[in-house]
């Protein structure tokens, strides 16, 4: 097994992404790349595909630029950091991520979240409100009518039954809407979308 480089300064990694970059080479072999030569912990895939983006836009300088007023509290490794812990549980609240970072003000914990990670809230799955008697009823009655249609029309009335999006299974059942709520990085439905064409 090849030696790893250890401590690699932040801008030799913004090197190696540019100039893969520069090669056409896609930012997820970019990331395993750098995985490779520079340890698993070296970068997160969604800092690579950042630098990745900022080199297409037309940066050109992989140090870090010089800021007027006071500097920035946000470093590449305390977005990784936040990214790992986001990783382990996404159904995490801003609340909840405060108390691994206590040093870091929530307002700047969001926008590592939101803006540097590219993160959104969503709804992981839809859950309905208890039941009525009368939804009840109402649901029993709709069972009913679709086996009794089946029984007439056979297999070709399952052909026009016209179905909604996928549901998602979790051993974990939220209570409410709320607690359902994941953290999605914003690329994650063009994902799903392409996933769901092959």
């Amino acid at each position: 097994m090849d030696k790893l480089i250890e401590n690699a300064a932040t801008c030799e990694l913004r090197s190696v992404i540019r100039f893969l970059n520069a090669k056409n080479i896609k930012p997820v072999d970019i990331h395993g790349q750098i995985c490779e030569v520079y340890g698993e912990n070296a970068m997160s895939h969604s800092m690579v595909r950042r630098w990745v983006r900022l080199f297409n836009e037309g940066r050109t300088n992989v140090h870090d630029e010089e800021r007027t007023g006071r500097p920035s509290l946000i470093s590449d490794v305390l977005v990784q950091e936040v990214e790992k812990k986001i990783h382990e549980n996404r159904r995490f609240t801003m609340t909840s991520l405060a108390k691994h970072f206590p040093q870091i003000f929530r307002s700047l914990l969001h926008e590592i979240v939101s803006i540097k990670l590219n993160f959104r809230k969503l709804c992981a799955r839809w859950v309905p409100k208890i039941l009525t008697d009368e939804h009840r009823v109402k649901r029993q009655g709709s069972a009913l009518q679709f086996l009794s249609r089946y029984e007439e029309e056979g297999d070709k009335f399952l052909s026009r039954i016209v179905t909604g999006d996928e549901t998602w299974v979790s051993h974990v059942t939220p209570e409410s809407k709320q607690q359902s709520m994941e953290w999605r990085h914003t690329t994650y439905r063009h994902q799903r979308k392409r996933a769901n064409r092959h």
